[in-house]
């Protein structure tokens, strides 16, 4: 079976104040042409659906639209999603029993956890489970009990969806998790939504047993596991990650029915090399975690793993020179269609420079100083670094705001500083 795993789309969110919905929905298109192109069975995408609780209208009617879209090149395809951090479980879940109809599966919670969908394809079987992201109170308190569980904690909450699913899944039939949560040694980037403590962090070995785990949260692509991936985010949504290779996951698992092997056959299997030439085939298992599974008698399907790029329409570029270098040289001239950050390395700090910048780089998105950033570091501001480590109440926020407006354009705008007063009387609101 063909399976194409992504995850943290991130509908509706925007960078620096600047929307995305036009270059997530030319993203949105791009897979989709992806699974018109071969034969997919099912679609996963783990998580952060949207960037807000309560996403906008525009960012709602544009995944309607994709999942139309997929229904009519697609028909016969299954598609998976669950809830992340940044979704509302609920909202996302609007209608799910209908969309079930239709072969769209939706998890708003944990009550369907050890009940997975069983994936049929001629003689190839494969059981899909779903785990939404774990927020207070994912599992009602007599669950917990059980399972000798007292907290909510994320380590504590994916120990007993991990003890749950152990129990649920057979042992002659692969298994596949879609998660959305944070591993122990994951690369995490400034464009994520960050947990406080170490008892966020979940150990992989939870769930060693599936055949392949789908993870989302990170929005780097990474390997967990030679069985378990973040796919990452299709788009970049940092400037930290302008570097990065952008991608979706094809995965490729033999869902075959198998004789029991013995264990040197089922290492040999599991640790069989990628078809030469198939140079972005990850490799399968290795034989450490072989060993663990022929403890649980699973023999573990045979798969392999594809990253297939995402080109966006606007990339995000870095770039760093003196000012001059931008405002009257030509070197930079190719990187005017990207959404840029640039940092100024005058000796002085340049006043007004994103106004000036704009003229030749219509979608700069911010500026940094090093002039600036070095005064600030070496106390050459000291009511500023006084004021930013003690800004908690809306006076001192705007005192702050206006400094740096002073500073940084010689004067300040007074439609700016009303804007940022109201804001900081929202900001105690917000939940």
């Amino acid at each position: 079976m063909k399976l194409l795993h992504v995850a943290d789309l991130h509908l509706g969110k925007t960078l620096h104040e600047m929307p995305l919905l036009n270059v997530q929905e030319k993203m949105l298109d791009d897979i989709c042409a992806i699974l018109s192109a071969a034969d997919y069975t099912a679609l996963l995408i783990a998580g952060d659906v949207y960037d807000r609780a309560i996403p906008s209208a525009e960012s709602v009617s544009l995944f309607s639209r994709f999942l139309a879209q997929i229904r009519e090149r697609c028909p016969d395809m299954a598609v998976f999603i669950i809830p992340g951090n940044h979704d509302s479980a609920q909202r996302l879940a609007f209608a799910h029993e209908i969309l079930q109809t239709q072969r769209i599966y939706i998890a708003p919670n944990t009550a369907q956890l050890d009940k997975p969908v069983i994936l049929t394809k001629k003689d190839e079987k494969l059981a899909v489970y779903m785990l939404p992201f774990l927020s207070f109170g994912s599992f009602p308190e007599e669950t917990k009990a059980v399972y000798g569980v007292t907290g909510d904690s994320q380590a504590e909450m994916a120990a007993v969806a991990s003890k749950i699913l152990h129990q649920a899944v057979q042992p002659d039939i692969p298994a596949l998790l879609i998660a959305h949560l944070f591993t122990t040694g994951g690369q995490s980037s400034a464009s994520e939504r960050s947990f406080i403590g170490t008892a966020e962090y979940i150990n992989p070995e939870l769930f060693s047993f599936f055949d392949y785990t789908a993870l989302g949260h990170l929005h780097r692509c990474q390997r967990v596991t030679d069985r378990m991936y973040y796919a990452g985010s299709p788009l970049a949504y940092s400037f930290d990650e302008s570097e990065d290779s952008k991608c979706v996951l094809s995965i490729d698992i033999d869902c075959t029915p198998k004789k029991k092997n013995t264990t040197a056959q089922q290492k040999k299997e599991a640790t069989r090399k990628p078809q030469s030439g198939a140079e972005t085939q990850l490799p399968l298992l290795t034989d450490s975690f072989a060993e663990k599974q022929t403890c649980t008698e699973r023999i573990m399907a045979p798969l392999s793993i594809e990253r297939i790029p995402i080109a966006a329409e606007r990339p995000l570029k870095r770039l760093e020179d003196f000012f001059a270098a931008f405002f009257t040289g030509h070197t930079y001239d190719e990187w005017s269609s990207c959404y840029l950050e640039i940092t100024l390395t005058d000796p002085e700090v340049i006043t007004h420079p994103m106004q000036l910048l704009r003229q030749k780089f219509p979608f700069l998105l911010s500026i940094r100083q090093k002039s600036f950033m070095d005064r600030v570091q070496n106390g050459a501001e000291p009511q500023l670094q006084e004021h930013e480590r003690t800004a908690e109440d809306p006076l001192t926020l705007l005192e702050n705001f206006n400094r740096f407006e002073t500073l940084i354009n010689g004067e300040t705008n007074q439609l700016k500083q009303e804007l940022f007063e109201q804001l900081c009387k929202e900001v105690p609101h917000e939940t």
